[in-house]
């Protein structure tokens, strides 16, 4: 490549041909080759980008291992604590339904509500 191509390749002045459809169908099988081979063995696939980082850690990081297994402990004696609330939230709502239905039946009829009546 002679000094005059490879310097209007650099600025974008020459742009390369594209890439033949095998050259994309190789580039894509690799690809998934890659994903496979991370999935089977367990290990994340890394990826890499153009650029550069910074191994920043997130803000406020999020709990630790300690506090997330406290946190399950905690929500495994409280998840029975849980289920006897709701039953007795659902028998109430099913009490109040069973008065109101009730309630309405004892009514003169006077008294019970009415749809908006038809013109």
């Amino acid at each position: 490549m002679t000094d005059s191509i490879g310097t209007g390749l650099a600025v974008g002045a020459i742009k390369p041909p594209p890439p033949t459809q095998a050259e994309i169908d190789a580039k894509w099988r690799d690809e998934a080759f890659e994903v496979a081979a991370a999935r089977t063995s367990g290990v994340p696939l890394r990826r890499t980008m153009a650029g550069s980082s910074i191994a920043v850690p997130l803000p406020f990081g999020g709990p630790t291992r300690k506090q997330r297994e406290r946190d399950r402990a905690i929500e495994a004696a409280l998840k029975p604590l849980w289920a006897l609330r709701q039953q007795k939230v659902d028998s109430i709502v099913a009490a109040r339904l069973r008065r109101g239905a009730d309630s309405l039946a004892q009514l003169p009829d006077s008294l019970r509500p009415r749809a908006h009546p038809q013109h």
